[in-house]
């Protein structure tokens, strides 16, 4: 696992919200499935705590802190369970566009597509098709089952660790350091995996290339970021990696 892809300070984050109680139960929503959550986030508090101490002591440099969790994350609850924090953290976990580019970069043309007419008609697609895909598109991404639970989690008292993070992370529930803000952008983005997954097969060949032309010219009219000679992957070139977060997408039931 090549922990390099993100920055000491993204594991940092990362590791801060799954360390703490009240982001357990949105865990699922996110897409990420453990089975001892307990053991993981008592492990992830031991590193943390570990961490800081090391940090204390020589702050011209940061330990690293993610290696660490997985070696041990895999020497106590197996390989798999430190591959699909792993595939998690890279694949789904974002903050900013930036993190995800060509998933934000998709659901940036559905969203838009979704609320534009103009943007509706440079895709080129069949109009029921596309009056389909776009209705798939918004009930598969809307995530208001989660903003009621979180309205539901910040009524309840934090525990003592969960105080600690907030205290010294300066989050913050009611501002833009919001840690559930964060939550929802995960939620959004495994939901729209699953959305993507499920409709790559319903779109032909001459779709998805009308599709992929079309969306990366929106893109470059909304002067979308993107990566350096990266363009917009093509629709099948684009998948869910997550080997154990294959789920079945029961959120609405």
């Amino acid at each position: 696992m090549n922990t390099s892809v993100l920055s000491p300070i993204q594991w940092g984050m990362i590791f801060i919200l799954l360390s703490m109680n009240v982001m357990t139960p949105l865990w699922e929503f996110m897409g990420l499935q453990l089975r001892d959550s307990k053991n993981f986030r008592s492990l992830l508090r031991r590193l943390i705590i570990e961490n800081r101490k090391i940090y204390e002591q020589n702050p011209d440099q940061i330990p690293p802190l993610a290696d660490r969790v997985f070696e041990q994350v895999e020497a106590a609850m197996g390989r798999s369970e430190a591959e699909s924090i792993y595939k998690w953290a890279t694949g789904i976990y974002n903050e900013v566009h930036a993190d995800q580019p060509q998933w934000s970069g998709w659901e940036i043309i559905f969203f838009r597509a979704a609320n534009n007419s103009a943007i509706r008609e440079q895709l080129e697609l069949p109009t029921e098709k596309l009056e389909i895909l776009l209705s798939k598109y918004k009930e598969s991404t809307d995530a208001s089952d989660v903003e009621e639970k979180i309205k539901e989690l910040k009524t309840q008292s934090l525990s003592d660790w969960d105080l600690e993070m907030y205290s010294i992370h300066q989050l913050n529930n009611d501002d833009l350091s919001d840690p559930f803000q964060t939550i929802l952008l995960c939620v959004r983005m495994n939901r729209f995996q699953l959305f993507w997954e499920e409709i790559l097969s319903e779109l032909s060949l001459e779709e998805k290339t009308s599709l992929h032309q079309n969306g990366q010219e929106i893109l470059k009219e909304m002067e979308v970021w993107m990566p350096e000679n990266e363009g917009l992957r093509f629709p099948d070139n684009l998948r869910r990696n997550l080997r154990l977060l294959l789920l079945i997408d029961n959120w609405k039931e």
